[in-house]
């Protein structure tokens, strides 16, 4: 069991691009895992409110089947383990050719899941996809819940 630190630290959603304002209290080896998960009531976006998905927040952080690297899928469908400046280098390259072969507009730029917005991509997506919602809150919001697994 995680014994939570009595503490609430402030800190923001991450999983979409409204990144809600929300209040953590850590527990677990050296404090690493996230064991309770509040609004932020002075928050001025959320008022307070979070998502259900906040509340599984230490799971994507800290669960056992989490990428820790970028995966090169091989010939034969398995995949290996490569760094990150393999793979930013192979998806560059990848982008380029499809550029130089079909133009750039045929690249669509989708952000969410709390990257967006990505100044260099983002300032290249076509207006009316820059602002795509990914979340709706508050209707389906809930206050001060336990962490779910």
């Amino acid at each position: 069991m995680q014994t939570p630190d009595p503490e609430w630290k402030k800190t923001a959603c991450i999983l979409c691009s409204i990144n809600c304002g929300i209040e953590v209290q850590l527990g677990g080896e050296h404090d690493r895992h996230i064991v309770r998960v509040r609004g932020d009531d002075a928050h001025p976006a959320s008022r307070g409110y979070v998502c259900e998905k906040s509340q599984r927040m230490d799971h994507y952080q800290n669960g056992a089947d989490r990428l820790t690297s970028p995966l090169r899928r091989r010939p034969d469908g398995s995949y290996e383990a490569i760094s990150w400046d393999v793979a930013i280098r192979e998806i560059a390259d990848k982008f380029m050719a499809i550029k130089a072969a079909h133009g750039g507009e045929s690249i669509l730029y989708y952000g969410g899941g709390g990257q967006e917005p990505h100044p260099l991509v983002h300032r290249q997506a076509k207006p009316e996809i820059r602002h795509a919602p990914d979340c709706c809150f508050p209707d389906s919001c809930v206050r001060d819940a336990p962490v779910r697994p």
